[in-house]
């Protein structure tokens, strides 16, 4: 899997653009297809690894030459932990470094509807990245088919890829529209960052072990669902999508880290 940088500009383009599925846009660069990534990284499945891509795969997702960073909520160290773990600022720091070592993406690089029939075969078997998939249904049923109405005190979650999101801003406290996650009663569920990518059929296969949390006002509408197998994942999660912009009530803490097992 090679990995690419977005520049700001595009950055800001998916920003902009509801999501295909939690942390995940499909995007064409030319005659190519791919994933971006939290909005930050594109991955293009079928061109094989370079030593960026690894290097950033292994310490971001697997901990292989970092230590794991977990929560600490309640002032525990699990067993075999660090306890001198870098804070928050040093571990987004080493982020943006590794993110900074990628080559850069094709300067056309634009938004696809992950319904258009055109790429719809990539998105369901990326070529040379995953064993064949089962066919694709001439529809997808059931795929948030109802609206919901927030009560005063509902709390959602969502699963991503890095450690910086680029949908829910723990500066500011903004959720932008189009984005995907999933209510409070999921948790027990969702232990893993493995487990958020089966039970949400994520489109891409890296844990997403960095765990938001967001308070939309009363009276904002949302769409939800069961999530439906896709992308050779099992699906089978409640889901919901936030179709407009807000700002989360008591803004976005800082991200609970999940073990990727």
């Amino acid at each position: 899997m090679m990995l690419m940088k977005l520049s700001p500009e595009q950055i800001r383009t998916f920003e902009e653009t509801p999501e295909a599925a939690m942390g995940v846009h499909i995007a064409r660069a030319g005659h190519f297809a791919g994933m971006i990534l939290s909005g930050r990284v594109l991955a293009l499945p079928s061109f094989g690894d370079d030593e960026a891509s690894e290097r950033l795969a292994n310490e971001l997702w697997f901990g292989r030459r970092a230590p794991r960073f977990r929560d600490r909520a309640e002032g525990q160290v699990e067993q075999g932990e660090r306890q001198d773990a870098p804070p928050i600022g040093r571990q987004i720091e080493r982020e943006d470094e590794l993110i900074e070592g990628l080559g850069e993406a094709p300067d056309v690089l634009r938004p696809v509807d992950p319904t258009d029939a055109r790429i719809m075969g990539f998105i369901l078997n990326p070529p040379g990245y995953l064993p064949p998939t089962p066919a694709r249904p001439a529809t997808i049923y059931g795929h948030l088919p109802f609206t919901g109405t927030i009560q005063a005190g509902d709390v959602f979650y969502r699963c991503e890829h890095w450690l910086t999101s680029r949908r829910c801003s723990t500066v500011t406290g903004e959720v932008l529209a189009g984005t995907y996650g999933f209510p409070a009663s999921e948790l027990s569920f969702v232990p893993t960052g493995f487990a958020a990518v089966g039970r949400y059929a994520l489109p891409d296969l890296p844990p997403a072990c960095r765990r938001y949390q967001i308070q939309p006002s009363a009276n904002y509408v949302l769409q939800c669902g069961a999530c439906v197998p896709l992308y050779g994942q099992a699906g089978g999660g409640v889901e919901v999508m936030f179709p407009s912009k807000f700002i989360a009530v008591g803004g976005i803490p800082a991200p609970t880290i999940l073990p990727a097992l």
